[in-house]
């Protein structure tokens, strides 16, 4: 019931963005459209700039912040920025990530997942069912869309860093993941407070604080999960994560020491993702892939100029993420950084 009331309410917000007041007029330097999406309840703001007419000075880390603030803006976990990957390659589209905050970011798997929905929408996909590969973070990525389901290729550049005891683990997914298996409902467990006081200990000091996984195992390959990051803005859970979801299923994996493919079946609030991986060795995998289903929401074009302007007396109060300046996300980390 809520879910329908949420969107519901959407469905009004979108009428009234995409519907200019009389006489409102748009200067085409300083246009820019947006398109929101949403998987598993996470919500993302693709912005298309495959023509690069969106630089650094007009798509800037205040207009990023503004855009994604709950308030003043559009309501976004992060922005989701599609671009023209070099000549030379094979994906269609490249697709870059930015956080809530306005701060460049690294992988995103559910922020992939909403920029593969668009390339179909957008028409950059020629067909659906079709394989085809786009650029991320972590490379060249492949992915599928069947239906509202989205099949997507996540990079086998993934490691355990670290096992603390049977429940809890650290684990490396182009981020830093930490997982805690919990079996005492976990429904029932603050992990906004949980999350900032395990992510922000000593052991992490060195790097940006670590996603924040709860896992719940109700039967065999199928787990319930939670997500909070600390990047996130105003502290606010995640209701879906794929980088999570996969630090997950190599957790479990370790947990029972378990080799081979298996597939897991990542219980969000939101919806059900379908996770497969393959476990090589005794810290190697291959073959992972999340399915889940990602929608457009609604779509809207602002005067960039006119924007900033308006809500220039949030600039000074805009937050920036914590622990994107405790260290360069693009280059720290425990290992060397990835091309």
């Amino acid at each position: 019931m809520f879910q329908c009331f949420i969107v519901y309410v959407e469905h009004l917000f979108s009428l009234f963005l995409t519907t200019p007041p009389a006489g409102t007029m748009v200067n085409e330097k300083n246009k820019m459209e947006l398109h929101k999406y949403r998987t598993h309840g996470n919500d993302y703001i693709v912005i298309d700039n495959r023509t690069g007419a969106h630089d650094d000075q007009m798509l800037d880390t205040f207009l990023k912040s503004i855009l994604c603030n709950r308030l003043f803006g559009f309501g976004a976990i992060g922005i989701v920025e599609i671009r023209t990957p070099p000549s030379d390659s094979t994906e269609l589209f490249e697709m870059v990530y930015h956080l809530g905050t306005g701060v460049k970011g690294r992988a995103c798997g559910t922020g992939a997942r909403c920029s593969i929905a668009y390339a179909q929408d957008a028409g950059i996909v020629e067909r659906k069912g079709r394989v085809f590969d786009y650029l991320a973070f972590d490379g060249n990525m492949q992915a599928r869309i069947k239906g509202s389901q989205v099949t997507q290729t996540m990079s086998n550049d993934c490691r355990l860093l670290k096992r603390y005891d049977e429940n809890s683990f650290f684990v490396d997914v182009a981020w830093w993941v930490h997982v805690r298996f919990v079996s005492d409902g976990i429904a029932s467990h603050n992990i906004v407070a949980e999350g900032l006081a395990e992510t922000d200990t000593a052991k992490y000091s060195h790097i940006p604080a670590p996603t924040y996984i709860l896992a719940e195992i109700v039967a065999p390959g199928v787990v319930k999960m939670r997500s909070f990051d600390r990047t996130a803005k105003d502290y606010e859970e995640m209701y879906a994560c794929g980088t999570g979801g996969i630090a997950m299923c190599i957790s479990y994996l370790h947990k029972y020491n378990l080799y081979g493919t298996h597939e897991i079946s990542l219980v969000w609030q939101y919806g059900v993702t379908k996770a497969c991986i393959t476990r090589d060795g005794e810290n190697s995998y291959s073959n992972i892939t999340l399915t889940g289903h990602s929608r457009h929401v609604f779509s809207s074009t602002i005067d960039t100029a006119k924007f900033k302007k308006d809500y220039s007396f949030f600039q000074n109060d805009c937050p920036h993420s914590e622990n994107m300046t405790r260290s360069n996300a693009n280059t720290a980390s425990p290992r060397q950084p990835r091309a």
